[in-house]
C-alpha cells in the first residue's frame, strides 16, 4: 500500500480543513495517509512524528518516511525548516513546486506567446507617474500587490471630473492628483505593485464578478478540469474573493442566467482554456526548472464583449466553496501523489 504524508506548516491537523478530507478520501481509495509538519521530521533517523486519523480522532504517532509527500501549507512559514525540507526532498518525491508570483507568471506567458492575447495590459509600477499614465489612458485601473492573495491590497482607481476616486477595502475617497501620487509612492515603497486596466465583469444585477477555474493532474499525471465557479462581489465592491465578502455560484446555472441558452456553450470553452493554459505553463515550468506543476487556480473575467481575460494564476489554490467539490480536489491530489510514488519506486528499481 502506498503511503502518502501530507506536510503543512501547521503543527496540528485539526487546524487544517483539508487534512480531514484527505484522510477520508485516502481511506476510501485504499491509500495509507498521515499528516505532519516540518517540526516533526527527524532527518538523521529518517523518522517523522505526525498524526493519523483513526476512530474519529487524530492520534500522534511516529512514522517511517512515506512514499510521497503531498506538499501543502505556506512556504514562507516553513522557510526556517528549509534545510530539513531539502534533505527530505532528496529522499522522497514531493507533489508540487512553486509557480512564482504574478510578475514571473506574466513574463512567462508573454514570452510563451500562446496565451499572450488573454493578458490585459500590465504595468509593474516603478513610480507614481507610470500609474498616472495608465489611469490617463484607461480612465479606470486596478492596482494590486505582485505577491498578493485573496484580494488583499487591491485598489480600484477611477478618474472623474472631480478628481481621482480610490476604493480600497473600507476606504473610498476622492483624491487630488498629488494625493494619488503620494498614495502610490507609499505603496510601492513597501512592496512591488502592478497596474492593469479595470475590465468590467458585471452581472445583470450590476455586481462585479470573476471566475475561478480549478485544474489538477489526475492518477495518470494528466491535467483535468476539477471545478469551476463564479465569485460575485458584494454590492459596491470590486473584489470578488470569498474572503473579502463575496459569494459564489456554480458555473452552469450562473452562465445560463446571465447569457441564456448560450451560457451552456461557455462551459466547454472555459474548460478548454483552463486545460490548455495548465499544459502550457507546465511545459514552461519543466523546461525552466525541471519540475512539474500539479494544481492551479486560474482566475479569469469575461467582459461585455464576451472576451476571456486572464487575471492571474494561483499556485496551491484554496479549496472550492462546497465540500463535495473539495472531495473531488482531494481525490485528484491524492491519486496524483500515488502516481508520483509509483513512478519514483519504478525509477529506483531500474537503477
Amino acid at each position: 500500500m502506498i503511503v502518502v504524508g501530507m506536510m503543512h506548516h501547521r503543527k496540528r491537523p485539526a487546524e487544517v480543513n483539508r487534512a480531514y478530507a484527505c484522510a477520508a478520501v485516502a481511506k476510501a481509495e485504499g491509500v495509507s495517509f498521515f499528516y505532519f509538519s516540518p517540526q516533526g521530521v527527524d532527518t538523521e533517523n529518517e523518522r517523522i512524528r505526525g498524526f493519523v486519523y483513526d476512530d474519529g480522532r487524530w492520534k500522534s504517532q511516529e512514522f517511517s518516511y512515506p512514499d510521497v509527500i503531498y506538499n501543502t501549507g505556506s512556504p514562507a512559514r516553513m522557510r526556517k525548516y528549509q534545510r530539513r525540507i531539502s534533505r527530505l526532498r532528496k529522499k522522497v518525491p514531493f507533489t508540487t513546486s512553486a509557480l512564482g508570483n504574478k510578475k514571473r507568471v506574466f513574463e512567462r506567458l508573454q514570452k510563451g506567446k500562446v496565451f499572450r492575447d488573454y493578458l490585459p495590459e500590465t504595468l509593474f509600477i516603478r513610480d507614481s507617474a507610470e500609474a498616472e499614465s495608465m489611469l490617463e489612458k484607461y480612465g479606470r485601473i486596478v492596482v494590486k500587490p505582485v505577491n498578493g492573495h485573496q484580494g488583499i491590497g487591491i485598489v480600484y482607481v477611477e478618474k472623474n471630473p472631480y478628481g481621482i476616486r480610490v476604493v480600497e477595502e473600507e476606504y473610498n475617497q476622492l483624491l487630488t492628483t498629488e494625493e494619488f501620487a503620494e498614495l502610490i509612492k507609499s505603496k510601492i515603497a513597501e512592496e512591488p505593485f502592478l497596474a492593469q486596466p479595470y475590465i468590467r465583469g458585471i452581472t445583470k444585477d450590476g455586481k462585479s464578478c470573476d471566475f475561478r477555474l480549478h485544474v489538477q493532474k489526475n492518477q495518470q499525471g494528466i491535467w483535468v478540469f476539477t471545478a469551476g465557479y463564479v465569485r460575485v462581489a458584494q454590492g459596491g465592491s470590486i473584489v470578488c474573493n470569498i474572503s473579502r465578502g463575496g459569494y459564489t455560484n456554480y458555473l452552469e446555472p450562473f452562465l445560463e442566467y446571465e447569457y441564456g441558452e448560450r451560457g451552456r456553450e461557455f462551459i466547454p470553452k472555459l474548460e478548454e482554456f483552463a486545460l490548455g493554459l495548465a499544459n502550457h505553463l507546465d511545459n514552461i515550468h519543466e523546461k525552466t526548472f525541471n519540475e512539474s506543476l500539479d494544481e492551479l487556480g486560474i482566475d479569469i473575467g469575461i467582459d461585455e464583449n464576451e472576451r476571456i481575460w486572464l487575471y492571474e494564476v494561483n499556485w496551491r489554490p484554496g479549496s472550492p466553496p462546497t465540500f463535495y467539490l473539495e472531495l473531488d480536489v482531494v481525490k485528484n491530489a491524492l491519486l496524483y501523489a500515488v502516481y508520483l510514488a509509483k513512478k519514483h519506486i519504478k525509477s529506483r528499481e531500474l537503477v
